[in-house]
């Protein structure tokens, strides 16, 4: 699936002009340009789709809604996210296999800060319509389930502390061998633990920690939610890491660059490394950008009974 990342202009500008004022163990305030949060696409029916009871025989046809919410900060195209319905027979209930399989007639839009304003995002609703168990039987109870794959990203920032000897620990600007702060926006992967060192006059080097915070499964993206392999494809996640600077070499990637590549997140996380070589005369502070891409997979699901049609 093709995954439509967060303009780093507008992070940047946000990361400057806005969000919540948080404060480090240097004193030094910085500000959250993301609302943040776990969450991606939240998953449920509509009420009474299907309805908790219906009949065989033909002449009772009934829907099934799932309702998809966005609840991160990355918008979804609509031609991005799939919906699959399992837990009863296609056949047996009018319906060709090729029908449970939808996406939905809108994009999802992401949650996104204005100012001081968060803008939420609405509901989108995936319909199956019309069915109808035609042979009558004497009433079964069947558990539906809406399994939902949809491509997403996490953008992260941060920054780094780049000095003219970065061996020397003399106060400054800002201070090379530390804990820094790091931003995520709102999504079930976050970027955590972000430390920075000094390793020769004209290098730092810095690391982070790519952790699972949700309840589904993440995909390598493109796979289709690992249809073809799941094994292969899952825990995997496309990473970026730019400063915007040369000289920027990561650890812990395959399949890219120097500064990008595949991550396993092997038992929920995965520490990237970097190092950045510069040559400078000044001293200073440079923003780090993060870009996390997968695809993610979730579900819900609910019950049905079907009754006979004779009402027993």
């Amino acid at each position: 699936m093709k995954l439509k990342t967060l303009s780093i202009m507008f992070i940047i500008a946000i990361f400057i002009l806005s969000g919540c004022t948080q404060e480090d163990d240097s004193g030094i305030k910085t500000k959250d340009p993301f609302i943040g949060g776990t969450e991606a696409v939240l998953i449920s029916f509509l009420e009474d789709a299907p309805l908790p009871e219906v009949r065989a025989g033909g002449d009772f046809p009934f829907d099934v809604v799932v309702r998809l919410k966005n609840e991160g900060e990355h918008a979804i195209p609509k031609d991005e996210l799939t919906v699959t319905i399992s837990g009863i027979n296609a056949q047996e209930f009018n319906k060709e296999e090729s029908e449970l399989v939808k996406s939905p007639e809108e994009d999802l839009d992401a949650r996104r800060k204005e100012n001081s304003d968060i803008i939420d995002s609405n509901p989108v609703f995936v319909e199956y319509q019309d069915f109808n168990r035609a042979e009558d039987f004497s009433g079964n109870t069947y558990t539906i389930r809406a399994d939902v794959c949809y491509g997403y990203a996490t953008e992260a920032v941060s920054t780094i502390c780049i000095k003219s000897n970065n061996l020397d620990d003399k106060e400054g600007v800002c201070t090379v061998n530390e804990d820094k702060q790091v931003h995520s926006s709102g999504a079930p992967v976050k970027m955590e633990n972000m430390k920075e060192t000094a390793t020769a006059k004209n290098k730092v080097r810095f690391s982070f920690d790519i952790v699972h915070k949700g309840n589904g499964r993440i995909y390598k993206k493109d796979s289709d939610c690992g249809k073809e392999d799941r094994r292969a494809n899952e825990d995997k996640v496309w990473v970026e890491v730019s400063t915007g600077l040369e000289g920027l070499e990561c650890t812990g990637l395959s399949g890219g660059t120097g500064n990008s590549g595949f991550a396993t997140l092997y038992s929920g996380d995965k520490r990237i490394t970097c190092t950045q070589t510069v040559d400078t005369t000044s001293d200073y502070e440079k923003t780090v950008e993060i870009t996390v891409e997968y695809e993610y997979e979730d579900n819900a699901e609910t019950s049905v009974t079907v009754l006979s049609a004779a009402g027993n």
